[in-house]
């Protein structure tokens, strides 16, 4: 039976939970415990669960070691070789730093078309940052897998014409721009400011209908 691609968006939440469920010093968790961290019924974390084949033990729970070493198993944690192109946003540094530190991101290397403009940022220390000329014949040398898109110039649809002209089969799209890709390659794109943006708007419309304001 084919996992639903709903359970599969849920593993990295899921995983984030239980590593934060492990800092109380617990050894087990029971998809109550799990549920209500994600903010999901428990009745959701079984069925997921079975879908990827996660044994436990009724009235004993899930072991959190094994489930932590199945998911990074899962998700390739540190294993698929990635590229940074450009950085050129403190919003894309957050992201990237975040992604680095919990997600053990293998980025083996950073590209730009002025190497020295990158910022010096510790999970970019032993990475080496090369002119984007380099870029196509790293990837096809290192069989690169996913190209993560920093920079939030108009150069960035160019960027990811370059990465799927290479093969690279995944982006991670932080440019804040609608950028066209083949079916082929799987784009998966995050707008901070756009999400602030719509935050905002809620937020403004919660406040005018407070204060009694036409809406």
């Amino acid at each position: 039976m084919a996992i639903s691609d709903n359970a599969i968006s849920r593993l990295p939440r899921y995983r984030a939970a239980i590593a934060r469920l492990k800092t109380y010093a617990v050894s087990k968790v029971y998809s109550g415990d799990i549920a209500d961290t994600v903010g999901i019924t428990a009745c959701q974390v079984r069925k997921d669960f079975s879908q990827f084949k996660f044994a436990g033990k009724k009235r004993v729970g899930y072991e959190i070691d094994f489930l932590l070493r199945k998911i990074d198993t899962l998700l390739g944690k540190g294993k698929v070789p990635s590229v940074l192109c450009g950085l050129t946003s403190s919003a894309s540094v957050l992201a990237l730093e975040q992604l680095s530190a919990a997600h053990g991101s293998n980025i083996i290397a950073a590209f730009d078309e002025v190497p020295g403009r990158l910022p010096k940022k510790a999970f970019l220390s032993d990475i080496p940052i090369l002119p984007l000329d380099l870029l196509v014949g790293c990837i096809v040398r290192n069989n690169v897998a996913i190209g993560i898109i920093a920079s939030q110039d108009e150069n960035a649809q160019h960027l990811l014409d370059l990465l799927v002209l290479a093969g690279i089969r995944g982006i991670l799209n932080l440019s804040g721009r609608e950028l066209k890709s083949p079916k082929r390659c799987m784009v998966s794109s995050v707008n901070i400011l756009g999400n602030y943006d719509t935050l905002l708007y809620h937020i403004n419309k919660a406040s005018r209908k407070t204060r009694g304001a036409p809406v």
